[in-house]
């Protein structure tokens, strides 16, 4: 039987979940706390996994791809982040549409009363 040598896929893997998690999180514009606060985890335990003095479980990086709507598997692999600016865009255009919605509900409230006639 021949014998071969193996690299360590595991902790390939690992480092590539860190740096995932991290490119997630700044391009969410999320602070560590912030991002301990949406997934339950201690502040010090986030800080751990991306230092990678802590591994992440399973189970946490489940919630942690929920967090960014991504599947779990994605964090496995090398993901190419765009700008900060893509997230902001998105939270600029919930912001208007909520306001739009306020102001048409507003409007709707105004008709039905007989005020906007």
């Amino acid at each position: 039987m021949a014998a071969f040598e193996r690299k360590n896929p595991a902790g390939e893997v690992e480092v590539i979940v860190r740096e995932n998690l991290i490119k997630l999180r700044k391009a969410a514009g999320w602070t560590l706390a912030e991002l301990a606060d949406r997934s339950g985890l201690p502040v010090v335990s986030v800080s751990r996994i991306e230092a990678g003095n802590r591994r992440i479980t399973v189970d946490d990086l489940v919630v942690m791809a929920s967090l960014f709507e991504i599947d779990p598997a994605n964090l496995l692999v090398p993901l190419k982040i765009e700008h900060k600016i893509h997230v902001e865009v998105d939270r600029t255009f919930l912001s208007a549409a909520e306001s739009i919605d306020r102001m048409v509900t507003k409007l709707d409230r105004l008709d039905s009363s007989g005020k906007g006639a």
